[in-house]
């Protein structure tokens, strides 16, 4: 079974800003993805430069760091191939990013999750040299060997505004994952989640979607209601012996009265 490992720790009271290295302008210059849908206000800052907001089509930089507005989403598509889905109030930090489509193997991604939630793809690093790609933050480290999943990371204004509990939650939708924290561990299959509360000493896991997961969720389209489709009619003579008056004369108006 494909595995990611995920180590999660119990302190949730404060989210970290990881260290991205030195890096040169020359990889600074160079674009490592592309926004392929952004709704709302979001923007790319690139701790250098000045904030820049991000549209359909905007290039991604290394070391940039990504946030969605409240009613923001972000759709971002990385050189290998892998992809990121920012929901609402959400952002990440583009730690390291080097890929060579002629030596995949030797590509790196760490992404840091700040806050908020975010569905992932992994792309050709992942799946050449998985250890190169992992999530960071300050509740958990995510590896990852060719898989799609969730997570969630809702902070004090998250748990207060949705009445949730301070803490981290994921899910699988193909793969496997690896789930290690100070409460316990476990294997998680597809259509497998976890929870982690603030302070708890029980790693939770669940068959059902928790609702720290679905937190910005697209709302779903409202579908037109069918249009009512009238009985079939069998066009014959009898028609008018039982009252049905006006469906024997539509059939009769269509040549279609029998007897």
């Amino acid at each position: 079974m494909l595995r990611i490992a995920v180590m999660v720790v119990a302190m949730l009271t404060s989210i970290s800003v990881f260290s991205a290295g030195p890096h040169t302008k020359q990889e600074r210059l160079e674009s490592i993805g592309r926004v392929i849908l952004s709704i709302g206000e979001n923007y790319a800052d690139p701790r250098d430069g000045e904030e820049r907001k991000l549209k359909r089509g905007s290039l991604v930089y290394p070391y940039e760091r990504v946030m969605t507005s409240e009613r923001g989403r972000l759709h971002i598509r990385f050189n290998d191939g892998s992809s990121i889905n920012l929901k609402p109030r959400s952002s990440i930090q583009i730690a390291q990013y080097r890929y060579d489509d002629a030596e995949p193997e030797k590509g790196t991604a760490v992404f840091q999750l700040l806050r908020g939630g975010l569905r992932t793809i992994s792309g050709k690093i992942g799946k050449s040299n998985p250890e190169n790609y992992r999530f960071q933050s300050a509740l958990a480290t995510i590896g990852i060997r060719g898989t799609e999943y969730e997570l969630y990371l809702c902070d004090r204004c998250c748990a207060a505004k949705n009445k949730l509990t301070e803490g981290i939650a994921g899910g699988v939708d193909k793969g496997g994952i690896y789930v290690d924290t100070n409460a316990g561990s476990a294997d998680l299959s597809p259509g497998k989640y976890f929870e982690l509360a603030k302070g708890a000493k029980t790693l939770q896991l669940l068959d059902e979607r928790p609702d720290m997961l679905k937190v910005g969720d697209e709302p779903r389209p409202v579908l037109p209601k069918p249009k009512k489709v009238e009985p079939a009619v069998q066009c014959d003579s009898d028609l008018i012996n039982y009252g049905d008056v006006e469906s024997w004369i539509r059939c009769d108006s269509l040549g279609l009265v029998n007897g």
